[in-house]
Formats: C-alpha cells, sequence, structure tokens
C-alpha cells in the first residue's frame, strides 16, 4: 500500500482508496502527544514516557512517527515493552539514525510527537 497520512476531496477526507475490489491505500490514525520524554539506551532502544501515552496509544501498532518537521518509520526488532507512563521501543539502526538526525541524542529530551498507528 502506498505510504500517505490522507488524501482529501474539496473537505472530505477519504479513508480508502480501492481499485475495483482490492484496497490500495488506507489512511493512518495519527495522534500527537505533547511534551514527551524521549532517552535512548546504547541497545538501540528508546524510552518514550508521558502520563497519558497508555490512555492514548494502548496496544495500537504503531508505524511512524512526526518530530517537529520530519516524519519517519518507526522500525522495530521487537514488541514494545508497554507500562502505565512509558513504552521502550528496541529499534533498527536506520530509526536510530532518524531519531539521532531530529536532535533525540543519548540525554534526555522533551518534544512533542505525533504517532501514527494502523
Amino acid at each position: 500500500m502506498r505510504d500517505r497520512v490522507r488524501i482529501m476531496l474539496g473537505s472530505r477526507e477519504i479513508v480508502k482508496r480501492y481499485i475495483g475490489d482490492r484496497l490500495v491505500w488506507e489512511g493512518l490514525k495519527s495522534v500527537t502527544i505533547k511534551d514527551v520524554t524521549l532517552h535512548f539506551y546504547e541497545d538501540y532502544s528508546i524510552w518514550v514516557s508521558n502520563r497519558d501515552i497508555k490512555t492514548t496509544l494502548g496496544d495500537k501498532k504503531i508505524t511512524k512517527v512526526r518530530i517537529g518537521a520530519s516524519e519517519f518509520p518507526l522500525i522495530t526488532t521487537d514488541s514494545p515493552y508497554i507500562s502505565n507512563s512509558s513504552y521502550i521501543f528496541n529499534l533498527s539502526s536506520e530509526t536510530i539514525e532518524n531519531f539521532k538526525r531530529v536532535g533525540v541524542t543519548t540525554g534526555y529530551i522533551s518534544l512533542d510527537i505525533t504517532f501514527y498507528y494502523e
């Protein structure tokens, strides 16, 4: 399927696109969480903490993130560890490089992040 966030037709959002009876595109749902604390660990994992994160994301499959103007796939090597106030994602080296490119380093940093999920 194509990687797009949304398609608009006038003021209406198109949430699915079919060719014949075959689904070729489905819009991703998203949620922006304000003031998320991030921290990298040496083993390519990232700790994401915010008191609202579990109630907002629950057990949704996160596929992409946006930090500022940068948007990139969230490629994980395992399922995330989820507690009441944080997620720990085990990330691919490519995803780690994308986080570093937008200023997330081994120290703690707080940002607004948009999570895209299926």
